[in-house]
């Protein structure tokens, strides 16, 4: 939100950051609680959050548009309880309203080089649910221990007709929203595999894939305002191992580009 102003949004910032009162409800400044269309800054479409290479429409969040987006930030290789972390492994992490993140530019000891900021993750269409791109496997369990079970939720880029799948809540909408599920990404399943949340509404933890509509892998920001592509072969180590709470990341080359502070000297591939 904060950034809208840097980028030629200050019109939908100024509305943004003012309570008012939109369809007889008041609201309180930087918005209501997500999913409300009525509101004009959650449905304005900012063209600086969308990739040229994704579909010209996003699929839609319960018969609404809401915000569409291309780019999550990375919350590195933590995965339970990548929704509600002051400290998470990689550099971004959401936190509960009355509490702060502990993250600034000299907690990336790794060094902003080596580390992901942000990465792609593409948004699908709407009536292609089974597509890996745009929607998440939900009430998936063990992910923590074994992020490799995430995997066998999909083939060939679809997720398989026995998979609950959930359908409601695309990804790539809600750039306002701080839910891992929508606006989140995990450096460990390289890109474009499925996503699972271990809940079914993906107000929780899980893994969120980077996904892309380039060929072969995804667009990456790194910490220090560089632009690189990962390809989809990218290492990602043992991924039958639990994450780590503490030094080096289980996941390969892609999980030491996410964490912040795992000690890894992993250069990009």
């Amino acid at each position: 939100m904060h950034i809208l102003p840097f980028i030629e949004q200050g019109a939908i910032y100024d509305i943004l950051s003012q309570p008012g009162t939109f369809s007889g409800t008041d609201v309180l400044a930087f918005g209501p609680i997500r999913e409300r269309a009525w509101y004009p800054p959650y449905v304005a479409k900012i063209e600086a959050f969308v990739c040229p290479s994704n579909p010209s429409t996003p699929a839609n969040i319960w018969s609404n548009s809401f915000g569409a987006r291309s780019y999550a930030v990375s919350m590195g290789d933590s995965i339970n309880g990548n929704h509600n972390l002051e400290n998470p492994r990689g550099i971004f992490g959401r936190v509960d309203h009355n509490k702060k993140s502990q993250i600034d530019m000299s907690s990336i000891t790794d060094g902003t080089s080596n580390t992901i900021m942000m990465a792609e993750r593409a948004f699908g269409l709407s009536g292609d649910t089974q597509n890996i791109r745009g929607y998440f496997a939900n009430n998936v369990s063990g992910l923590n221990t074994s992020p490799i079970d995430c995997m066998t939720t999909a083939s060939q880029g679809k997720y398989l007709s026995s998979q609950s799948v959930q359908t409601s809540r695309a990804v790539g909408v809600q750039w306002f929203d701080g839910y891992p599920a929508f606006t989140g990404v995990t450096t460990v399943l390289p890109p474009n595999s499925p996503s699972c949340a271990v809940d079914n509404w993906g107000d929780s933890w899980g893994l969120f894939s980077a996904s892309s509509y380039h060929p072969g892998g995804v667009m990456v920001l790194m910490a220090d305002a560089s632009v690189q592509f990962i390809p989809e072969t990218v290492d990602t180590g043992n991924l039958t191992a639990s994450e780590s709470t503490g030094g080096q990341s289980p996941y390969g080359v892609w999980g030491a580009l996410g964490s912040k502070s795992g000690g890894e000297t992993a250069a990009l591939p």
